[in-house]
């Protein structure tokens, strides 16, 4: 039996500075995804403009930590754990807000089926395919359909949400229209995101 590599979850440390670490921005998108939960909490008219800032960060954030790794060289154990959950965590956090201000678009049997779906990839699957059978589990085509179909609806019901409260007489007359967006689009979220965790049970299963 020959040995495993060492897998070291260390973030790296190669001198450069804070704002080029990939790791910077993969904890800022766990800090963000608290303040997302903590605006949720709250009523205000700005609230969902605040988030769709927010998601805008987080996406940007999603670039940069990968474009930093491979640009300098960082890529390693850590990063390959982390920036996906940090990803997971600030939608589970963008779902819960949107269930708190809209309820008839995300209910809370979506957010929890979403929120179980990435805990089991994230804090299962990936660690035990990377410490267990030393592989990188990477993303499917699925996975990464799921990902944009869950940055366009965060985008455009935020966007939607942000223009009912700057300009509520004008939007209500689509208001039957928007819900209809709200809940589909969202129920189209939660059917991807069962369905693209496929690749990743036969990842896991697979004798190779």
């Amino acid at each position: 039996m020959q040995p495993q590599p060492e897998m070291n979850l260390t973030p790296p440390r190669k001198g450069v500075p804070f704002y080029f670490s990939p790791n910077f921005y993969t904890w800022s998108r766990f800090f963000i995804s608290f303040v997302v939960v903590v605006m949720s909490m709250w009523n205000e008219w700005w609230i969902p403009i605040a988030l769709l800032v927010c998601t805008m960060y987080a996406l940007a954030s999603d670039f940069l930590d990968g474009y930093f790794a491979r640009g300098f060289s960082l890529v390693s154990d850590f990063g390959k754990i982390f920036d996906p959950a940090a990803d997971s965590a600030f939608f589970v956090a963008l779902f819960l807000a949107l269930h708190a201000m809209e309820p008839t678009w995300v209910s809370l049997w979506m957010v929890v089926v979403v929120a179980i779906r990435e805990s089991f990839q994230n804090v299962f699957l990936r660690p035990y395919m990377l410490f267990v059978k030393t592989k990188v589990v990477q993303a499917a085509w699925f996975g990464k359909w799921k990902m944009v179909l869950q940055c366009v609806y965060g985008g455009l019901a935020l966007t939607i949400l942000s223009a009912m409260s700057l300009w509520p007489a004008e939007v209500s007359e689509y208001r039957a229209q928007i819900d209809l967006f709200g809940y589909y689009g969202m129920l189209a979220v939660v059917t991807l995101s069962v369905v693209s965790l496929a690749p990743y049970v036969r990842a896991l299963v697979s004798k190779d």
